[in-house]
């Protein structure tokens, strides 16, 4: 059986920014807040892509596990994790007031 490298993830976006990389590509990066009991923060990256996100938007992100390697001053090999996203739909746009409700 070939070994699949897929995740599907829905929560609420943290700490999002476009940035470039050092030949100018646009590239987003975020966390998503799963609202768990005891919430997990999964960092994402969306390469190639300048998505709109705000602090707060919930989402619906696809994906795959990827790694970044690289070594610290100190010369120690160190390794961080991510989502790097194929697809990302937005399921609701934050609302700074409730809705009204009719009863």
């Amino acid at each position: 059986m070939k070994d699949k490298n897929k995740v599907e993830l829905e929560g609420t976006v943290t700490y999002p920014e476009v940035k470039r990389t050092s030949s100018g590509k646009a590239f987003t990066k975020f966390n998503v807040k799963t609202d768990e009991k005891y919430p997990v923060y999964v960092p994402c990256v969306a390469w190639d892509q300048e998505i709109d996100l705000t602090k707060g938007d919930k989402v619906y992100v696809w994906g795959k596990f990827a790694s970044n390697r690289w070594k610290d001053r100190d010369g120690n090999n160190r390794t961080s994790y991510y989502i790097s996203v194929i697809k990302l739909d937005k399921l609701e746009a934050k609302r700074d007031e409730p809705e009204d409700v009719p009863f």
